[in-house]
């Protein structure tokens, strides 16, 4: 048999939420994932504003595997034919899903077009204004949003850009030629 314990009033007036009770609460938002993606026609996107948080770089990109890796410069010569060059940004969508954007840039002839470079334009007025891009004929159709005040500013993660480039990347990095997707670039698999 227990001993009798003491009864314990339940006082609903200490367990009520405050109207805030959001902020009360501490907690910090981890993704787990980042992807290297353009942003979905739907979304409205905004770019990080700190220069930090983009990097002109070079990738490979597997179309039929609809993967990107990023190479790094000790391979660049062994591959260069099937590289892009390209500027990964830091991008966000309503959501707060951040990801990275790779925008393709003119090769190494000065040569671009008209998808390229309207991409690139909106990723510079996403610094400032919530926009989303919608395929057209030959460009994306650039919209921002009507009414900024209405939708609130990004709430950017705390990650460094070094931190989302490794989330980003951690199975895409190829770091020398002995890379499974080099070998089967030279037909060895």
């Amino acid at each position: 048999m227990q001993p009798n314990k003491p009864i314990i009033e339940i006082d609903p007036e200490n367990l009520k939420l405050s109207q805030d009770f959001t902020q009360e609460m501490t907690v910090e938002r981890i993704q787990g994932t980042i992807e290297v993606r353009k942003p979905d026609p739907q979304w409205f996107v905004r770019t990080h504003p700190d220069p930090e948080m983009q990097l002109n770089t070079s990738v490979l990109i597997l179309k039929e595997e609809r993967e990107i890796y990023l190479v790094d410069p000790s391979v660049r010569d062994e591959i260069c034919s099937e590289l892009v060059p390209i500027k990964l940004v830091r991008a966000i969508n309503r959501m707060n899903k951040e990801f990275l954007w790779p925008l393709r840039l003119p090769g190494s002839d000065g040569r671009t077009n008209s998808w390229y470079s309207s991409a690139l334009t909106a990723a510079e007025i996403a610094i400032n204004h919530w926009v989303r891009m919608i395929a057209e004929k030959s460009e994306y159709r650039i919209e921002r949003a009507r009414s900024q005040k209405a939708i609130p500013d990004p709430d950017w993660s705390s990650k460094d850009f070094k931190e989302i480039l490794n989330i980003a990347f951690k199975d895409r990095y190829i770091t020398d030629s002995s890379h499974p997707v080099v070998k089967k670039l030279r037909g060895e698999e």
